[in-house]
Formats: structure tokens, sequence, C-alpha cells
């Protein structure tokens, strides 16, 4: 009974989480007058993570409200089969929520680049499927993303992201 209802639980927590985030967001200081600012990103991520979460409460919905009895069982025993298979569990999920708490604590007294290459890292480290591990490539991708997201936020839009340790 519990398993049946497993994805829709799940999938409200993750749009809880996303509107919480949004409007968190609003309390982020605004530096410039530009219609991209500091508060942007963080905005548009609450939003993406609403958006998926209702996405996927929508489909728990639509399983749940299968007419055929046989058919539920089926989509349910589906979707064990993959979760038991799938790199990406409820305990990947929680530590990716954490991890995106800890990354907006960490950003001020760390600045931008080192918490956002750390993030980045981590969070390949987590989604990662263990046997394909290479710690070389995640720490290049995660160098790569850092870099890029910056020139676009500072030269691109012009935005003054937070310095930490290397200011």
């Amino acid at each position: 009974m519990w398993q049946k209802y497993k994805d829709l639980i799940g999938s409200s927590v993750v749009s809880i989480f996303g509107l919480f985030f949004f409007l968190s967001s609003f309390s982020i200081r605004k530096y410039g007058d530009m219609a991209i600012n500091s508060r942007s990103f963080p905005q548009i991520l609450g939003i993406l993570v609403m958006v998926f979460g209702l996405v996927q409460i929508l489909q728990s919905v639509k399983v749940l409200t299968a007419k055929d009895s046989n058919t539920d069982q089926n989509i349910i025993d589906d979707n064990q089969k993959h979760s038991e298979n799938s790199p990406i569990s409820m305990k990947n999920v929680i530590f990716t929520i954490v991890l995106m708490i800890t990354y907006a604590f960490l950003m001020k007294p760390l600045g931008f680049l080192i918490s956002t290459f750390l993030y980045s890292f981590i969070q390949a480290f987590i989604l990662y499927p263990n046997k394909k591990k290479n710690f070389l490539i995640m720490i290049l991708v995660s160098c790569i993303f850092t870099g890029l997201v910056y020139i676009v936020f500072v030269k691109g839009f012009s935005l003054v992201l937070p310095q930490g340790l290397l200011g």
C-alpha cells in the first residue's frame, strides 16, 4: 500500500522544496538594475524544480487513478524494478537537497568558484554509477562547468559573484 503512494509523496516534497527555494531567492541581495541579476539563477532553479516535481505528481496521479488494478500493479512492479536498478534513489535525492542547501550556505564564505566546484564535483559523485566513477573526468567537468558559469555571469551578465576566500 505504502509503495503505491511513494512517488506521489516524493514528488510532492520535491515541489515544496522548489517553492521554498524560489521564495528564499527573494532574500538574496539584488546587484544591478538589469533584468538578469543575482536572484535570477536561484529563481530559475526553484521554478525548474517545482515544474519537474509537478510533472512527477501528475504522472503519479495518473498511475493511481488507472481503472484497471492489474495494470496498476504491473506499473508499480515496473517502477520498483526500475528504482532498484537506478543510480537515482531516494537517498540520492536527499543527499542532493542537503548538498544544495550546503552550497547556498557556503557560497559567501568560500566564494562562487570554490563552492560551485565543490558542489558540482560532489553532485557528480552522488549521481555517477558506482562502477563508472572516474575522478579525473569528474574534476575536469567540474572545473569546466564552474569556469563557464563564472564567465557567463560575470562577463556576460556583468554580475558580481561572491569572492570568498579568493577575494
